[in-house]
């Protein structure tokens, strides 16, 4: 195998390791905070979500954002 083969199925596992941890640590909330959220919060969350991918680029979705 080639060393360019073999550096990008090692950036794959590292890349795939990487990701499963976020999966096996993840969280479920069962109460929120009662503190404020800064408006900056929300729009870094919504800059992440509007970059997401989607099947053809169509970005089918909506965001609202509930303060109260």
């Amino acid at each position: 195998m080639p060393a360019d083969a073999v550096t990008a199925q090692f950036n794959n596992v590292a890349r795939y390791e990487s990701l499963m941890d976020v999966v096996r640590d993840r969280m479920t909330n069962r109460a929120f905070a009662p503190s404020d959220i800064p408006r900056e919060h929300f729009e870094m969350i919504l800059e992440a979500a509007r970059h997401a991918p989607s099947g053809a680029n169509a970005q089918p979705w909506h965001y609202i954002v509930v303060r109260s």
